[in-house]
C-alpha cells in the first residue's frame, strides 16, 4: 500500500550538518512540520508566510509551522490557517511533545483515511492535544492511560479559543 502522504519533521541538527541530502528528502514530502527556528533557519525568513512560499517551492504540498504557546500556522491550496495552542498551568517536559503533535496528526489523517487542507486543520487540534498531555508528565507517563475521550474533551476546549482577530 502506497502511503496516502508522507509527513516530515527535522531537527537543527540535521539541517546544519546534513543540508544537502535533507533538502532532496524535503522535496519529497507532502506535509512539512516544523518549528518556527527551524523554518527561518532553512528559508532565512522570520514571516511565516514568506518562509512557507519557499519550503513550497521545495516540494512539500502542506507546510505547519509549531509556533509552541502561540499555536501552528497551516499553509497549502493557497490557504492559510491559524491554529490555537493549548495552555497548560505548567509546562514539566517539552521532550517529544513535536513528535506527539505528528503523532496526532498522523493518526487523525490514517483514520480518516484522507489527505486534504480542511482534513489538515482537524489533524491538528489532534496533535495539539496530545502535545499538550505530553508537556504536562515527564516522558510518557501521562500519555499512557490517555484515553479517547480525554483527547476529545481537550480538542474542544481548544476550539472554544479559536483566534479573535481585531
Amino acid at each position: 500500500n502506497q502511503p496516502k502522504a508522507i509527513i516530515l519533521d527535522t531537527i537543527e541538527f540535521w539541517i546544519k550538518k546534513y543540508w544537502d541530502t535533507l533538502e532532496k528528502v524535503i522535496s519529497k514530502v507532502d506535509i512539512i512540520s516544523i518549528n518556527l527556528e527551524e523554518a527561518e533557519l532553512i528559508t532565512r525568513e522570520k514571516d511565516t508566510e514568506k518562509a512557507s512560499r519557499i519550503l513550497h517551492k521545495m516540494g512539500p504540498r502542506y507546510v505547519i509551522i509549531k509556533k509552541g504557546v502561540a499555536g501552528a500556522e497551516l499553509f497549502g491550496d493557497g490557504k492559510k490557517y491559524c491554529a490555537p495552542a493549548y495552555t497548560i498551568d505548567k509546562v514539566i517536559d517539552p521532550t517529544g511533545a513535536g513528535d506527539w503533535f505528528k503523532g496526532g496528526i498522523a493518526g487523525y489523517l490514517a483514520e480518516i483515511n484522507e489527505v486534504s487542507f480542511d482534513s489538515l486543520k482537524s489533524a491538528i487540534y489532534y496533535g495539539t492535544s496530545l502535545a499538550s498531555f505530553s508537556l504536562e508528565k515527564i516522558g510518557t507517563i501521562n500519555l499512557l492511560p490517555l484515553s479517547k475521550n480525554s483527547i476529545e474533551e481537550r480538542i474542544k476546549k481548544i476550539k472554544e479559543t479559536e483566534w479573535v482577530i481585531t
